[in-house]
């Protein structure tokens, strides 16, 4: 698999989109932590959950209650469990999972 397939995508999502940082947060946790999936390098998960840190109280997303500070103080939403994944970013996951198989050429 290639770790952090999405990473430059995500950057520019982020910069275009700034609140698409929850997005992206919660996507690559639900990839990584419950399908086994890396969609990000761990730098740039780290980062996302940095900045979303620093930048907390002006973003508005109506799922960021899902990323407290402390699991982005953590670096981790690990606190999420699969019933806790809005059915919309779990599909986005799945989605983003196959098509990083097919450009690996394992799909």
């Amino acid at each position: 698999m290639s770790v952090g397939f999405y990473d430059q995508v995500m950057v520019a999502e982020i910069k275009a989109l700034p609140k698409a940082v929850v997005g992206w947060i919660i996507v690559a946790s639900y990839a990584y932590y419950i399908r086994d999936e890396s969609l990000l390098s761990d730098y740039k998960f780290d980062a996302a959950c940095q900045w979303l840190l620093e930048n907390y109280e002006t973003i508005n997303h109506k799922f960021k209650y899902l990323l407290p500070k402390e699991c982005l103080i953590a670096g981790s939403p690990h606190h999420l469990r699969e019933f806790d994944y809005p059915e919309g970013f779990k599909r986005i996951a799945l989605n983003r999972i196959a098509e990083m198989r097919k450009a690996d050429g394992q799909g």
